[in-house]
């Protein structure tokens, strides 16, 4: 008997793990996004999230951490601007700033691990810009500029290797926005001054670059986010915000009082957070959860109902 109840247990375990699998793997649809503004800013929006709930976003040029109720301020020391757009499992915090140089200014990415900035730059760079970091920290995406060209690309900390992406591409120039642990980034491509309706994936060991051109219904779709699922995060051109893979898409729809929606960050659990605009382009932040499906609310509520029965029958 013994022996029966750990095989149900195991069982009752197996369902509530598929209906947490299922609705990180699939496009499920979403409820309606949660709008949170930042008080004392007039504009916010959320970039990352961990599996932990810590956000990462940029308020009207300075960058936070918004975790456990809290907003925190993240700016190296002596930034005029300042955005915080990937943050690990483990809080290891990634972005970009600008200070103010003799002549000008200089733009650098940074990592912010246990409250230490540390400088992130190409060399021979103008500019060089941190956007997006894999959730175990290994991986990191953003782009880099000389003159004109924006250059996409991956590094591995690893293996303290980069990877630019552009360079595999005939589209050419642009920007790696998210990257998962398993070195697959996303982002777009872009020549200089022209619309970005090219999206990307990169396959970081095939060296394999993929341009995307639709994504489900959103034409023209810009990718900003990716889980280690593989679902992928970002919007289109027309105001929707998306979340997916391969043929299977959502679409989150801006809330009531807004005009359009980017999906900008999208974690393990597949919570979604972005940036809602007004009509006037007033952007709040948001963060939207999906919504289980019939058959995965199915698998979860056997599971919760024969888990007590087990143990009832256990210490009986």
């Amino acid at each position: 008997m013994t022996f029966l109840v750990e095989i149900g247990r195991r069982w009752a375990a197996a369902l509530l793990t598929l209906f947490c699998t299922g609705m990180a793997q699939a496009a499920a649809s979403y409820g309606a996004p949660v709008v949170v503004s930042r008080p004392g800013f007039a504009q916010s929006q959320y970039w990352g999230i961990n599996d932990a709930g810590a956000i990462v976003g940029d308020s009207s040029g300075t960058g936070f951490l918004h975790a456990n109720g809290a907003f925190t301020n993240i700016a190296p020391a002596g930034s005029i601007a300042s955005g915080a757009y990937g943050i690990s499992s483990s809080g290891l915090i990634v972005g970009t700033y600008t200070r103010a140089i003799p002549g000008g200014d200089v733009t650098r990415g940074f990592l912010l691990d246990q409250g230490v900035y540390t400088d992130f730059e190409i060399a021979g760079a103008d500019r060089t810009t941190l956007l997006g970091i894999s959730s175990d920290g290994r991986y990191l995406a953003g782009s880099w500029v000389i003159g004109a060209s924006s250059v996409a690309y991956v590094y591995d900390r690893q293996s303290a290797m980069r990877t630019d992406i552009s360079s595999l591409s005939p589209s050419g120039g642009g920007s790696a926005f998210g990257v998962n642990v398993h070195g697959v980034a996303v982002g777009i491509f872009q020549s200089s001054g022209a619309e970005p309706i090219r999206s990307f994936t990169f396959d970081i060991g095939s060296q394999t670059v993929v341009e995307v051109f639709s994504a489900g219904t959103s034409t023209r779709p810009r990718f900003r986010g990716i889980n280690d699922q593989g679902l992928i995060a970002g919007r289109d051109s027309f105001g929707h915000s998306f979340v997916g893979q391969g043929a299977d898409w959502a679409v989150i729809a801006a809330p009531a009082g807004f005009s359009y929606i980017n999906g900008n960050g999208i974690n393990n659990q597949g919570v979604v957070v972005g940036a809602t605009l007004t009509a006037s382009f007033i952007s709040s932040a948001f963060i939207a959860t999906p919504v289980p499906e019939p058959a995965q609310w199915a698998m979860l509520v056997a599971g919760l109902v024969l888990l007590p029965l087990l143990r009832r029958r256990r210490g009986g």
